[in-house]
């Protein structure tokens, strides 16, 4: 029940901010397409820690990628202030040594992003985002597959400045706060049964190009 409670207040929350909060923004709208590299990991936590590997310790972090479609829109009819929306693809991995053998494991997310851009000075076109994503795990490989619960919930934090004509960049920081759930495993033999949870979060580099239609 708590994790219904969970995701109908979600899509509540993006359901008003998409279609209620700002009307005035559907004659501003631009549309995005983004894509690039990520820099990834999936962590194990038991009892709040992170679980260490041997030979040496880790996980190691993974370069993998992000691509993403959305909507841009200014907000409340205020210049400095943009909403945008949308829809992502990405892979978070990790890999490790265990046992003196290579282990990797992944995660594919699609994502739902809703992030607000600040623009502390009018006259420069650089934007602070911040926001909040909800993930659902679509795809889990390696260690114990898809955990029980498959989905996170992100926080969401960067910023973005112009390139050429269209085109910007955007660096943002991307960490879950409520974690996959692998549920209750066997962390050392008899009766040591732990709940394990994955970590897992990106530092994301943007290439985003802007158009209207």
């Amino acid at each position: 029940m708590k994790i219904q409670i969970q995701i109908l207040v979600t899509y509540f929350l993006i359901y008003f901010l998409l279609f209620h909060g700002n009307s005035y923004g559907q004659k501003n709208r631009e549309f995005i397409i983004l894509g690039g590299p990520s820099i990834t990991n999936v962590q194990g936590i038991v009892k709040g820690q992170m679980q260490n590997y041997y030979n040496p310790d880790g996980p190691f972090y993974s370069i993998r990628y992000h691509i993403g479609l959305g909507m841009e829109n200014q907000l409340f009819k205020c210049p400095t202030l943009k909403l945008r929306y949308g829809i992502w693809y990405e892979r978070r991995a990790s890999s490790h040594t265990s046992f003196n053998h290579r282990v990797s494991e992944s995660c594919d997310f699609l994502d739902l992003p809703v992030t607000i851009f600040y623009k502390p000075i009018e006259k420069r076109r650089v934007y602070f985002e911040f926001g909040a994503a909800f993930n659902y795990l679509i795809d889990g490989r390696g260690v114990n597959a898809i955990p029980l619960k498959s989905y996170e919930i992100n926080s969401i934090i960067g910023f973005e400045f112009p390139l050429i004509k269209n085109f910007k960049c955007g660096i943002r920081w991307v960490e879950a706060i409520k974690y996959l759930n692998r549920g209750i495993v066997i962390i050392n033999p008899g009766p040591n049964e732990e709940i394990k949870k994955d970590k897992t979060h990106s530092f994301q580099l943007s290439f985003i190009y802007k158009f209207k239609l």
